[in-house]
């Protein structure tokens, strides 16, 4: 799957999830990570402010506008709720302002400093890495493309539903001044710079020889790998109602992993794989919570087939499943990973010197 093609679908909710919240850009305290401060206001008290359509980072000949930072930061606060939001009762309260809830473990940092920083690194390498795409005279593929256009289309679909015209909608998330046709140009030079990269991680061989050698010296003492990793399909719903009514949909249609796919995008309930038909792929033995032990037994026995399907309640939640198929063993799987890191982060060291970040100062 595409990694850049959640995105919509993820922010697409994030006028709920994110109401209350202090999701603007912070204020610069001094740090040598921080971008200037941005507000989304044009005038805060008779005083003027950065204009978000202004530069507040350079990389290299690129700059890095506040809309840019502002579309990042609320996507990536949006899918970090949506993927640990069951798991941060005690640390994290999304209705309350980020800079005035500690980060876990730290004396100094907030939850704002965790994004931001966060988002301002991810920024950066995509940056540097659409610039040398562009020298490369890489372009993305006619998939991505129609990638790029179904998004923009989604969230039109969304704005005539909420009865929200684009620019009211895309100025009360992003700034006033935030348009279509920016954000369209901030999603394609995000999906040029991702798609750029795992061009370039595809280059990358390994022997099954040095996977296990390195896999071997790198492993947690005691752990075993050996099991085969897994390609499932999964629907996450809440309520056994309507579980059993999705499931009986699947089983009056035709059975297809296509067809169990668009059900997991209209009903899902996870939204980290709803925007692409349930969709999980390598996963691996003992990779779900304790609690799941049904998921993993149903998932990885001997006798599962593609095509098999099946509904398994875990923690009060509805799982329905459809197998797609049985992969490598899960050692292959993340040694050739960690290995694919490894060379990456060499690659990008080489990049930060090749377009070196700058701080536009107000």
């Amino acid at each position: 799957m595409k990694r850049w093609i959640s995105l919509l679908a993820l922010l697409l909710c994030a006028v709920l999830l994110l109401a209350g919240c202090n999701s603007s850009p912070p204020v610069d305290n001094g740090g040598v990570s921080d971008p200037p401060p941005v507000d989304t206001d044009t005038d805060i008290g008779g005083e003027e402010v950065p204009d978000p359509a202004s530069p507040i980072i350079m990389v290299g000949d690129e700059a890095i506008t506040g809309y840019e930072y502002q579309f990042h930061y609320t996507t990536a606060v949006n899918e970090f709720l949506s993927v640990n939001g069951s798991y941060l009762d005690g640390y994290l309260d999304p209705t309350q302002p980020f800079g005035e809830q500690p980060y876990p473990g730290s004396e100094d940092l907030t939850w704002e400093d965790f994004f931001r920083d966060s988002v301002v690194s991810n920024l950066v390498r995509y940056v540097a890495l659409y610039q040398e795409a562009v020298e490369q005279d890489y372009t993305l593929s006619m998939e991505d493309e129609l990638g790029i256009e179904s998004n923009m289309s989604n969230m039109r679909a969304y704005c005539e539903e909420s009865g929200v015209v684009p620019e009211e909608f895309l100025s009360q998330m992003y700034g006033v001044g935030m348009t279509e046709s920016l954000l369209q140009n901030i999603m394609t030079r995000f999906a040029l710079a991702v798609s750029f990269e795992d061009s370039i991680v595809r280059t990358y061989s390994f022997t099954d020889d040095e996977i296990r050698a390195y896999y071997e010296a790198n492993k947690e003492e005691g752990a075993d790998y050996e099991g085969n990793v897994v390609t499932v399909r999964y629907i996450l719903l809440a309520e056994k109602e309507e579980a059993d009514s999705v499931y009986q949909m699947f089983q009056d249609s035709d059975g297809s992993e296509d067809a169990f796919a668009a059900l997991a995008i209209q009903y899902s309930l996870d939204q980290q794989t709803a925007a692409s038909g349930g969709l999980c792929e390598d996963v691996g033995p003992n990779s779900a919570p304790a609690d799941y032990d049904d998921f993993d037994s149903w998932c990885f026995d001997a006798a599962r087939q593609p095509g098999d399907h099946a509904l398994i309640e875990a923690e009060e939640q509805f799982h329905l499943l459809y197998f797609c198929e049985s992969g490598e063993p899960q050692w292959k799987v993340m040694g050739r990973s960690a290995m694919e890191q490894e060379k990456l982060s060499e690659y990008r060291l080489t990049l930060e010197e090749k377009y070196p970040v700058s701080f536009v100062t107000a």
